[in-house]
């Protein structure tokens, strides 16, 4: 389930932001 690591990676970005 690497899809997940990669969708919280950009999903903590944009929270980031």
């Amino acid at each position: 389930m690497y899809v997940l690591h990669e969708i919280i990676g950009q999903f903590q970005q944009c929270s980031l932001t």
